[in-house]
C-alpha cells in the first residue's frame, strides 16, 4: 500500500467506519447477537438465519437507494 495515493487511503479508512455502522444498524436489528443457547448446531442455525435476514435488509436498502436516485 506504499504506492496508494493519500486520497484513496483516506477512502479506505472510512470503509472501516461504514462496516462498523452497518453492523450496528443492521446486524443488531436482525438479532445476530441474540442467541442464548448452548449448542454449536443451534448457534449455527441462528447465525445462518440472521445472516439471511441481514442480506434481505441490505438488498432492500440498496434497492431503495437505486429507486430514489
Amino acid at each position: 500500500m506504499t504506492d496508494v495515493p493519500p486520497g484513496e487511503l483516506h477512502r479506505l479508512t472510512r470503509l472501516v467506519d461504514r462496516v462498523d455502522h452497518d453492523f450496528r444498524e443492521t446486524a443488531e436489528r436482525v438479532g445476530i447477537r441474540d442467541y442464548t443457547g448452548r449448542s454449536f448446531a443451534g448457534w449455527h442455525r441462528h447465525v445462518t438465519l440472521a445472516s439471511a435476514a441481514h442480506t434481505v435488509v441490505a438488498l432492500s436498502r440498496a434497492g431503495d437507494e437505486v429507486r430514489s436516485a
